[in-house]
């Protein structure tokens, strides 16, 4: 039987692949300012939760540096990814970001020190295969936004490795606020830049509460609350499943053809947490011990 906290991450990355398809949507912002908006209505968002549902905001005093540091990845890594949509294909920019699950695998056995066992050495074989078909597919494409969407997946990674490492023990809804709130006042400076009008704001607001709500704060939550539960090297292989309803979307709505490479790419990295999913649970960490 497969693990609940497996299903519950895959079906939070499900509601994440509608964040590119609402970024295409949004007309007469640029991106940054859709990253500033994202921030902050989520920090208000889970804030706002917290307040009428009597949670305690947990202090932060003792981890603010490490706060400072899921904040930089985290802005780089959504500003990068929403960037890459708007230059490259979605599908191409989808599976780029999803090359994630490689890195996480990568960076739990450093960072984490997990150790290395037959399962993640099949879905890193698999993993790294699907990252060479899609960069080798995306050539065509705009060279900054398939190198953007690249480097993108590092620092996406890093965001639920440092969640991990550092803040496995305390409470995800505070954390969210923080880092959020700091991620905002990272990125305002570059979104005066880009920022056109009030009314633009105004016409585009449905979309960023969706886009904040709805593809951020509850995915988040659940992503994050199912890490502590299960090996941080099976959180972004399972994420995976993000990557299937924006390339449908795309194609109904936008007419983006398929490319044949870029897709079996993305057979690969969807293959690539088919072993996760076949490990047996007593393997998982802390769940076996509740």
């Amino acid at each position: 039987m497969i693990n609940r906290w497996y299903l519950q991450i895959a079906f939070s990355a499900s509601l994440l692949g509608l964040v590119p398809i609402l970024v295409r949507f949004c007309s007469g912002i640029g991106v940054f300012t859709v990253v500033f908006f994202r921030f902050v209505i989520t920090s208000i968002a889970v804030f706002t939760y917290m307040k009428l549902f009597g949670f305690k905001i947990q202090p932060i005093r003792d981890r603010l540096k490490y706060v400072l540091y899921i904040s930089i990845v985290m802005t780089i890594s959504i500003a990068g990814y929403f960037t890459a949509v708007l230059l490259i294909e979605v599908a191409s920019a989808v599976l780029l970001l999803k090359t994630l699950s490689f890195w996480v695998i990568v960076f739990s056995l450093i960072l984490l020190k997990e150790k290395l066992d037959i399962n993640s050495i099949i879905s890193l074989t698999l993993g790294f295969i699907g990252i060479v078909l899609i960069l080798y597919g995306s050539l065509r494409f705009n060279l900054i936004g398939v190198v953007v969407g690249a480097v993108t997946a590092i620092f996406a990674s890093l965001v639920f490795i440092f969640v991990i490492k550092w803040f496995s023990d305390y409470d995800v809804k505070s954390l969210m606020i923080y880092y959020m709130a700091m991620s905002s006042l990272m990125i305002a400076p570059l979104a005066m830049t880009d920022f056109s009008s009030l009314h633009a704001i105004y016409v585009n607001l449905p979309i960023l509460i969706t886009l904040s709500i709805l593809c951020t704060v509850i995915p988040y939550l659940s992503i994050f609350s199912a890490s502590y539960r299960i090996k941080g090297q099976f959180v972004g292989v399972l994420q995976n499943s993000e990557m299937i309803l924006p390339i449908i979307l795309a194609y109904v709505l936008f007419n983006e053809q398929f490319h044949l490479t870029v897709l079996l790419g993305g057979v690969f990295i969807c293959l690539s947490y088919v072993p996760i999913l076949l490990k047996k649970t007593e393997s998982d960490v802390d769940e076996q011990k509740n």
